[in-house]
């Protein structure tokens, strides 16, 4: 009977709960906190090369923030630069990264859902297990892809992906790495400023 009641009360609190969609303004700012995953490749078959072949999948905490205009008409399209990172201690050295650029994105059904494109600059680590005193940073441009799901208020799920293309680095010039990355993340974009 108790269990009940509790099913009631939390019923009647999603109920009462406003779940509409952030209001619409001339510029925006958002904040995202979650998950990535990483997954790096090296494309270089020279047999000699300490590189040959370089897997590696490791994970991070993910933060990023962006910041934007509303334009157009319906100010619906948004133009907007992004700065993120992550950071963790996934295997050897973990990984850190940090990453900034500019994008668009579109307000679909009221701002309930906006898919996104970026492209930017990115400078991460690369762990290498067999190396124990020296730290390799890898450098390239990127390509990235999300949409944002609105639940509440501008409050929501962000799931983004992000391709890294020729990455090269100091000392090891003669390889190029690529690397695929998957985010998920808690994301609040606030349209009021």
């Amino acid at each position: 009977m108790r269990l009940f009641f509790i099913i009631i009360l939390l019923l009647q609190f999603i109920w009462a709960f406003d779940f509409s969609p952030s209001k619409q303004g001339k510029s925006f700012a958002a904040l995202n906190v979650g998950y990535t995953h990483v997954f790096t490749q090296s494309k270089t078959t020279d047999a000699i090369n300490p590189f040959n072949p370089y897997k590696n999948d490791r994970g991070a905490a993910y933060f990023a923030v962006k910041r934007g205009l509303a334009v157009g008409d319906s100010q619906n399209l948004l133009l907007f630069f992004y700065l993120d990172g992550s950071a963790g201690a996934n295997h050897r050295k973990g990984l850190y990264s940090v990453s900034g650029g500019i994008g668009s994105g579109y307000r679909l059904w009221n701002g309930r859902i906006i898919p996104s494109i970026s492209v930017g600059y990115e400078g991460m680590n690369i762990a290498i297990p067999y190396f124990t005193t020296e730290q390799y940073n890898l450098y390239s441009v990127v390509g990235n892809g999300g949409i944002f799901i609105d639940i509440a208020h501008g409050f929501g799920l962000e799931l983004g992906y992000r391709r890294a293309f020729n990455q090269i680095g100091k000392n090891i010039e003669q390889v190029k790495f690529y690397n695929d990355r998957f985010t998920i993340s808690f994301a609040f974009y606030d349209f009021t400023l």
